[in-house]
């Protein structure tokens, strides 16, 4: 029923269902929120689909509208949240039919990747309004740059928090201003809130299929322009932050003309000819995008390759013809609003990038007051004054229509991912902030580095077994261990989904319902191989999104010595024992609360060494040296936690014990901070007490890399409810320290 897709410029929502049942409850996608006290509450079911290509792995959530809020929503009490598969198909969001309130939807597509592209999408975040009389009515649902567009300028507007009704009029009223001005022509043609913009059974005319071009090329050619407009910006800016600057610009005076601080001599006259952004399509080609997404969507209508757009080119001056836009409740007349100042950006997110430990890095922000009345500054700060500082030539007032600059500093205090954020208070304004972004970097790689891969050489796509075994040195050593992974089709080279700064980073999947890493689940094994020495320092670094499902077990890349993998791991079902492993093996990984009670994403070894197999040995930030399973089996304080959401950076440093001495070394830091450090008994002959296998003449010589989800892949809880990627860049194997 209705469509099958998600896409990164379009979601559509369509109603399904509407039922009654105890207490509510969410769909197929699960849900959240309140209104879950009636015994026989209706509810209404909706399912989200979308085009421009497939995102998989997005997550698309309803809330309740709250005006008294900055996002005009609580993202902590969604009514209905759900994610989206590898192929795009959407999540079932179950809300009630007695909500009275007008909703919110979102689309985060942060962690998802546009499979028409491979890539992150352009715009990641997208949201619009609608009422539950809209679901209830079978009406189209969606999210697209207009609509988000039109939000922002709702939540700028001082009579929007006056009242719900007040909210969603002014909704309606900014989505004409922004097909006035963003709509290339079509908004005589196209309604931007009920018009589909994807093909589907129902669209079988030539005039509505002409309709969905039409709509589905603005769509797309406001995406380009965005896009446009950021590249002009050197990049300081991010898609979402030109979003809100042309939600600003239009708000303030109903016309596109630079004043929010876009340079918009970027957007060229015929957008016919911009690329659909990330693909080899132009937007006049748009219908040839719309046939191939027959793949997905299983909808059998007549082609309509033979159609095309046609757009004109946007209204970037003022136009006389026009109503004067009020700014209180839409294009009605002239301005009566109450002047008061109000705080600009000139981005709304800073990042530096790396920065080497002990260099420094500035950028400015430029503060504009795009109010009626002066601006008093009472406050700008960065809030942790950490890595960040500020200095400013405000002088603690800004009149109406001018600016200061607010020059930002970053020294990183450590290694790995820094974030702060800018605060500005004012009397009058509310508060505004800048995301502030960096990473503290150890500079240069160590002169005797035998290990450097970062995926820059590489094309994005697909990463084949070719290039692994280069860039991995696989085999050089004389092994034959097989190598999976592109096999599996569960590696992928893609953008930082982070865009935190870096460039290409290798994407690894591990596929619905499926655990361990056989073909069918994803994942990778293979060796990675170098010069055999008697200490090594590997680091690498790891994002695990927000939502990343944490299996029973995660088991990560790590160094090692064996002649083969078994070696230094064993078979499902097989028990190993210390006493007769001829290699070693100084793996990592983290654990579900559900393995120990010690919290998602909780970190430790699980070293096969000549004392002990397969028993964890937890990282502990308070005392990394009391890592003992047996000591540290009821104490959680200082338990190192995988993050979410951002990069870390893992070193692990390992050197070789005197034979049969347990002088052995592992140490583990996570983003510059120590975590581990314990002696190990990696190597032992047959005159150690017990020991049955010699392994003394072993050296470190490779890297299990290894990305598994189990113990026992049958475990449900090793199989995840969708597929779930994660993220590795920069391996690096040195006999030198690499961050710190």
């Amino acid at each position: 029923m209705g469509l099958r897709l998600l896409s990164s410029v379009l979601i559509f929502l369509i109603s399904i269902a509407v039922t009654s049942c105890g207490g509510g409850g969410g769909g197929g996608g699960g849900g959240g929120g309140g209104n879950n006290n009636a015994s026989q509450e209706s509810t209404v079911t909706i399912l989200g689909s979308g085009i421009k290509g497939i995102l998989a792995n997005a997550t698309v959530s309803i809330y309740e509208l709250n005006i008294s809020l900055p996002l005009s929503y609580d993202p902590a009490l969604p009514l209905a949240s759900g994610v989206t598969d590898s192929v795009g198909r959407p999540a079932s969001l179950e809300i009630p039919t007695s909500i009275s309130r007008p909703l919110v939807l979102v689309v985060d597509g942060a962690s998802s990747i546009d499979l028409n592209s491979n890539q992150t999408p352009v715009i990641t975040n997208l949201t619009s309004i609608f009422t539950i009389q809209d679901a209830l009515a079978g009406n189209p649902i969606f999210a697209t740059p207009y609509t988000t567009i039109a939000h922002e300028m709702v939540k700028l507007n001082s009579t929007s928090s006056s009242s719900n009704t007040a909210f969603h009029d002014n909704f309606a009223a900014a989505i004409t201003d922004v097909g006035m001005a963003l709509g290339f022509g079509t908004e005589t043609s196209v309604n931007f809130l009920t018009t589909p913009a994807v093909l589907s059974e129902t669209t079988l005319s030539q005039a509505q299929q002409g309709a969905i071009i039409q709509h589905r090329a603005a769509i797309e050619a406001l995406a380009a322009i965005i896009v446009e407009l950021r590249n002009a910006s050197g990049n300081t800016l991010s898609a979402g932050d030109v979003v809100v600057k042309l939600a600003d610009d239009l708000f303030n005076d109903g016309q596109i003309d630079g004043d929010s601080g876009l340079d918009i001599s970027a957007i060229p006259a015929n957008v016919e000819n911009l690329y659909v952004p990330d693909t080899q399509f132009r937007i006049k080609d748009i219908s040839l995008i719309l046939e191939s997404e027959r793949q997905y969507t299983g909808v059998n209508t007549s082609s309509v390759s033979s159609l095309s757009p046609t757009l004109m080119a946007p209204t970037l001056s003022s136009d006389n013809s026009r109503p004067v836009v009020d700014n209180n409740g839409g294009s009605t007349g002239a301005n009566t609003e109450v002047p008061e100042p109000v705080i600009s950006f000139s981005t709304s997110a800073a990042n530096f990038g790396r920065i080497s430990m002990g260099a420094s890095a500035d950028m400015s922000v430029i503060l504009t007051n795009i109010g009626g009345a002066p601006l008093v500054i009472t406050n700008i700060s960065t809030a942790a004054q950490q890595s960040f500082t500020q200095t400013n030539d405000c002088n603690g007032f800004v009149p109406s229509g001018q600016s200061c600059v607010v020059n930002i500093t970053f020294s990183p205090a450590g290694l790995g991912n820094r974030s702060d954020v800018l605060l500005v208070n004012g009397d009058g304004a509310a508060t505004r902030t800048v995301s502030l972004l960096g990473v503290g970097d150890s500079g240069v790689l160590p002169e005797n580095t035998v290990l450097d891969v970062d995926f820059e050489r590489l094309s994005r796509g697909a990463y084949r077994e070719s290039d692994l075994r280069s860039d991995f040195n696989v085999g050089v050593n004389g092994y034959n261990d097989t190598v999976h992974g592109p096999n599996a089709n569960s590696m992928d080279i893609i953008a930082d989904p982070a865009n935190s700064g870096r460039g290409n980073v290798l994407r690894v999947l591990h596929r619905e319902g499926r655990g361990g890493n056989s073909v069918r689940a994803g994942g990778f094994r293979f060796r990675a191989d170098f010069p055999a020495t008697e200490e090594y320092y590997f680091a690498y670094d790891a994002y695990f999104p927000n939502g990343w499902f944490q299996p029973l077990q995660h088991k990560m890349p790590a160094m090692m010595s064996t002649t083969n993998l078994l070696n230094a791991s064993h078979l499902h079902n097989v028990r190993p024992h210390e006493t007769t492993i001829p290699g070693f093996n100084t793996r990592m990984q983290t654990f579900s609360n559900a393995a120990y009670g010690r919290g998602d994403g909780s970190f430790s070894s699980i070293v096969y060494d000549k004392e002990s197999v397969q028993q964890p040995r937890w990282a502990n930030y308070i005392s990394p040296t009391d890592t003992d399973f047996r000591t540290q089996r009821e104490n959680l304080a200082g338990q190192y936690i995988m993050p979410r959401g951002r990069w870390v950076k893992i070193e692990q440093r390992v050197k070789l014990n005197t034979v049969n001495v347990r002088d052995g070394l592992m140490q583990i830091w996570m983003d510059g901070e120590l975590i581990y450090d314990r002696t190990h008994l990696w190597l032992a002959d047959t005159n150690y007490p017990g020991n049955l296998v010699s392994n003394a003449n072993r050296k470190i010589d490779g890297v299990f890399m290894y990305s598994y989800y189990g113990g026992n892949p049958s475990d449900p809880r090793n199989r995840p409810p969708a597929d779930n990627y994660h993220y590795y860049d920069n391996f690096i194997v040195s006999a030198s320290p690499i961050t710190h």
